[in-house]
């Protein structure tokens, strides 16, 4: 499942009560890859192959998964450092 789409289901549950569009999910997913791509430097070609559950274990796309998760609440700070 990719991170996205994961995002979506978890935005998606949040948000019941307020029943966000399936457009809202997935402009809340680009504007959290505006925002998390540039601050981890990491390309397209490394963070693309996510959608399919490809993961590549290099530190760049993990900060980039860790800063999509904080993006979306899904995780604290302290949990990502703590290990």
């Amino acid at each position: 499942m990719s991170v996205f789409a994961a995002i979506a289901k978890f935005l998606f549950v949040l948000t019941v009560c307020e029943a966000m569009t399936m457009k809202q999910i997935n402009s809340t997913g680009k504007m959290m890859r505006k925002s998390c791509q540039p601050k981890n430097n990491v390309e397209d070609a490394k963070i693309d192959p996510i959608n399919e559950g490809v993961f590549i274990e290099e530190k760049e796309v993990m900060c980039y998964i860790a800063c999509i998760m904080k993006m979306a609440n899904a995780v604290s700070e302290f949990i990502i450092f703590s290990k």
